[in-house]
């Protein structure tokens, strides 16, 4: 579940949450709520210009990368109250991200900065805890109750996650930040494969790998610099090889190119035929995927669930 911080010009916390879920009870209660205590969203596009960031089709939120290194950061969205151009922002973390522990701290003086721009305020979490520039340092504190709580949560949740064979999400996607395997691919060997034959392959490929085996039908390969996983391979009980991402040492920008010149080593060193998914991974299917592998995970996912619709 992503980790919210609220930008609002509100006294309290529950006017955002009315908002955010805009029911046509609480829209009748807050209809008349004063425009002083909402941010113009006309405020919000004037801060976001120029940002490192990619505006998503609904007009009213972005994707901002990280402003020192570059990868995905947080979804910056403006919330309309029950007045239209009027409403709160919402800054949402993914938790599974790979990156979450980095994104979610500095994702408070990035709120914090936002709310002095924006002449408003900063609630956190679900609590709605409010937060000012005096309470970050020790908000934020390593050894301090409200980090360590984040740590264990997003260390149990990854766990999980890998347990169900969930990818995480570098932006949530209405309020999703794991979703079902979305890179995936299937090796049908000519002949039945020995889980030997899968090992020597794997160890003779790709230059800069080292291999992990994992008893004698699932594999790792990884990064041998950074010991970090790049692609796992499985000897399926059916006979074929799945092959698909270490998502967790991410970003999916690293690891889904690898993963994806790993299934083609496969097919050329062990013959066979290669699907994405099911689908046969013809030549148009491969410069597809080569292109858009090199985008944030996220945005994979939503072309892989347009196309199939």
């Amino acid at each position: 579940m992503p980790f919210d911080l609220w930008i609002s010009r509100a006294q309290e916390f529950g006017h955002i949450a009315a908002a955010a879920e805009a029911p046509s009870f609480w829209a009748r209660l807050v209809g008349t709520r004063p425009a002083h205590v909402l941010i113009p969203e006309g405020e919000v596009h004037e801060l976001m210009a120029g940002a490192p960031a990619t505006a998503r089709p609904d007009g009213q939120s972005w994707w901002l990368r990280h402003l020192d290194y570059g990868d995905p950061w947080t979804l910056v969205r403006f919330v309309s109250d029950a007045r239209p151009g009027w409403g709160h922002v919402q800054l949402s973390v993914s938790a599974a991200s790979h990156s979450f522990l980095r994104n979610w701290g500095d994702s408070f003086d990035l709120a914090v900065a936002m709310a002095e721009a924006l002449g408003a305020k900063v609630y956190a979490g679900e609590e709605g805890t409010a937060v000012s520039a005096e309470d970050v340092d020790a908000l934020l504190d390593p050894e301090g109750a409200f980090v360590q709580r984040q740590y264990e949560a997003w260390r149990a949740l990854r766990a999980r996650l890998e347990a169900e064979g969930r990818a995480p999400l570098e932006y949530p996607l209405g309020g999703l930040d794991a979703v079902a395997e979305f890179f995936c691919f299937y090796l049908h060997p000519a002949a039945p494969l020995e889980p030997r034959q899968v090992r020597d392959a794997l160890a003779d490929l790709p230059a800069g790998t080292a291999l992990e085996t994992h008893g004698e039908r699932a594999f790792l390969l990884m990064d041998f610099k950074t010991g970090q996983g790049i692609t796992k391979v499985l000897l399926r009980p059916d006979g074929d090889l799945q092959i698909w991402p270490d998502h967790w040492p991410g970003p999916f920008q690293r690891v889904a190119p690898g993963t994806l010149e790993a299934a083609l080593d496969l097919r050329a060193k062990l013959g066979g035929r290669i699907t994405f998914f099911r689908q046969p991974v013809d030549d148009a299917l491969l410069a597809e995927l080569r292109t858009r592998c090199t985008m944030p995970g996220v945005a994979f996912y939503e072309w892989r669930i347009a196309a199939r619709s």
